[in-house]
């Protein structure tokens, strides 16, 4: 078991978590994440409104998961350059049987939340989700498009304030 190391910190799957300095934005998180060897799979999660993708840098790890409407989840192994997308509502696990950590990069949209607040370990492996677990997941997605749809907004605004602004600003050229 890894046991993270100075600025990085376990995700509530045990994955340890190593945030990449000056990455994040208000619409995405990048992170590097360590799935370290072990015999047992990591705990299914899911995310309830935001999406993952998940990108190999090293090593090779297995990723599980399940979307709301398949009848059983699909393992797909993947290798450094290899990447796997993963919807809100899915359930995920990794599996990591080899000798070495693997390192994926972890592209949420919208931004993972410091809280966790979006992430739920579950008991039962890959099943369906409940209707309790689907309205959640309904209700972070309407969130999240509302937050995606104000920041888009508001850049598009600063965009066209800074376009009109400096029309015949030459310095800009």
């Amino acid at each position: 078991m890894s046991t993270p190391g100075p600025g990085e910190f376990a995700a509530p799957d045990g994955i340890i978590i190593r945030p990449i300095a000056g990455v994040g934005s208000a619409l995405t998180s990048v992170v590097v994440g360590i799935i370290a060897p072990r015999e047992a799979d990591y705990p299914v999660h899911l995310h309830y409104g935001l999406e993952q993708v998940t990108y190999v840098l090293t090593g090779t790890v297995t990723a599980l998961q399940r979307g709301p409407a398949d009848p059983h989840h699909v393992e797909v192994e993947l290798r450094p350059g290899q990447a796997i997308t993963t919807p809100p509502a899915s359930t995920l696990s990794f599996r990591n049987h080899g000798s070495e950590n693997a390192e994926v990069l972890f592209i949420c949209v919208p931004a993972y939340p410091a809280s966790n607040a979006d992430t739920e370990v579950l008991s039962g492996g890959h099943r369906p989700l409940t209707v309790q677990e689907l309205r959640r997941s309904a209700e972070r997605l309407r969130r999240a498009q509302e937050y995606i749809g104000a920041q888009i907004a508001a850049r598009l605004s600063e965009i066209r304030w800074l376009s009109h602004v400096d029309e015949s600003d030459e310095h800009r050229l």
